[in-house]
């Protein structure tokens, strides 16, 4: 008897990325933002009422950080008036950072 193909699915990075957003979202109080701030009124990936925050994972063992990424989100997060942290997760470990200028 064969397994059927729904249970032989792996997990996409997109459905890790979603299930670490929203575990991060429950560890800081935030809310998660729809289409993860892909829509022009709401951006980032969660937000508190004082930050923006802006999740990164992956599940390889190393991560470019481009500078073009903490310019955006500062940028998102300053006309929010809001305080931009990165989060940079590797599924057992993250990196959080307050991004300055």
């Amino acid at each position: 008897m064969s397994v059927p193909k729904w249970m032989n699915k792996k997990e996409t990075p997109r459905d890790f990325s979603q299930k670490r957003e929203k575990k991060f979202a429950k560890k800081y109080g935030a809310k998660l933002t729809p289409n993860s701030g892909a829509r022009w009124h709401s951006k980032g990936d969660l937000t508190t009422d004082t930050h923006l925050i802006e999740v990164k994972s992956t599940v390889k063992s190393q991560m470019v950080v481009h500078k073009a990424w903490l310019e955006k989100i500062r940028a998102e997060a300053l006309k929010e008036g809001k305080e931009p942290i990165l989060v940079i997760d590797f599924g057992d470990i993250s990196l959080t950072g307050l991004i300055e200028k």
